[in-house]
């Protein structure tokens, strides 16, 4: 008896997991082209209205022409259909796509198989698929804003000796009628807020001076240069400097002052000047009033949460030189050499120890 050899067939599997789809598919030999029952939607749902109504298959093998077909996929996420035909041979590859109506979900799975004579093989995909975030949307709410006006900026004076304060006024509208805030600065440096403020000069120098004033949303600004200058000031009476250079020494006193605040000091005679020319040093506190002014006790002048502030003429000038205002930081650093505040105190301790007469008598 003649046996002819028969195209076999080929049983596809495909089934859809968690958070991909899978496919998987299978049928017996001759079994029709898989199709919609009468008034069945076939269709799988992702996620919300992301859905796959239908997948693509090609199936290779070197040397044949490819199959190509489409497939139908329902509400189960599982999906079979049937290749016959196909003749013997371990080299067939199967690749399947599927794109969601909405074109957020693609999907593709890949399996190579082989198909033997007179048999029925199971091939197994998995299709995976990558959904995408839908678009969005936002509202968008426009409020108008008019930016406040600068109308007028007075700095008095422009050009100041150091050691000596320039004054800041400034003046600003805002049609919404938005609460304003200003904000000074020298060189980059935040020197006060509010409608009002000062700089101190402590070295000599032109520096720019900027402001602005906003309303929260946006601002006006201004800018200018300002200079600082060493004007010759009041020079320390002759016998306070050979009082200081006889006793205020390594020797006695157990340094230098005068070389420790030369003239050309600027940052150490200013605090220095202002001291002197406001008689405020203290034959038992140094200069420590003119920092504390009327707060007499050292510890509550020192303490941030003690009600009273201080109040010393030289207050702003001995804050600029140290760049605090931190009220413990500037008592800790009273008498530091790093700063012309601290200096200029060591020099006025000398003073009051060892030079008094010569160097606090009240000026003319």
């Amino acid at each position: 008896m003649d046996h002819k050899l028969k195209p076999s067939c080929l049983r596809v599997a495909l089934s859809v997991i968690a958070t991909s789809v899978s496919v998987m598919a299978c049928a017996p030999l001759d079994a029709p082209e898989p199709q919609s029952g009468e008034g069945m939607e076939f269709r799988y749902i992702l996620a919300g209205d992301t859905e796959i109504n239908s997948l693509q298959y090609t199936v290779s093998r070197p040397g044949m022409e490819q199959i190509v077909g489409e497939v139908s996929v329902g509400d189960s996420p599982h999906v079979g259909f049937y290749l016959a035909e196909l003749a013997p041979g371990d080299d067939y590859s199967i690749f399947i796509t599927a794109e969601s109506a909405n074109g957020l979900a693609v999907c593709v799975g890949q399996a190579d198989f082989e198909v033997g004579a007179h048999a029925q093989r199971r091939v197994d995909v998995i299709v995976s698929c990558v959904l995408n975030e839908p678009p969005g949307g936002v509202e968008v709410g426009v409020d108008l804003n008019v930016c406040p006006h600068l109308t007028s900026v007075t700095v008095t004076p422009s050009e100041q000796c150091t050691g000596e304060s320039i004054d800041l006024h400034a003046a600003a509208t805002d049609v919404d009628g938005d609460p304003l805030s200003y904000r000074w600065q020298v060189d980059g440096g935040i020197i006060g807020t509010g409608a009002s403020s000062a700089y101190v000069c402590l070295q000599p120098g032109t520096k720019t001076l900027a402001l602005e004033v906003t309303d929260g949303a946006c601002a006006d600004t201004y800018a200018a240069p300002i200079t600082c200058e060493a004007c010759p000031g009041d020079p320390l009476p002759p016998e306070c400097t050979e009082c200081l250079a006889v006793n205020c020494v390594p020797e006695v006193f157990g340094i230098d002052v005068l070389e420790l605040c030369p003239p050309d000091d600027f940052d150490c005679r200013a605090v220095l000047d202002c001291k002197l020319e406001n008689e405020c040093i203290s034959p038992s506190l140094g200069s420590v009033p003119c920092y504390c002014g009327s707060v007499s006790n050292v510890t509550e002048c020192a303490d941030p949460n003690h009600a009273q502030q201080p109040d010393g003429p030289c207050k702003s000038i001995i804050e600029a030189s140290l760049g605090t205002t931190h009220r413990p930081d500037v008592i800790g650093y009273f008498t530091g050499q790093d700063t012309g505040a601290g200096r200029a105190a060591i020099v006025a301790a000398c003073m009051v120890n060892l030079c008094p007469e010569q160097c606090l008598a009240p000026r003319d």
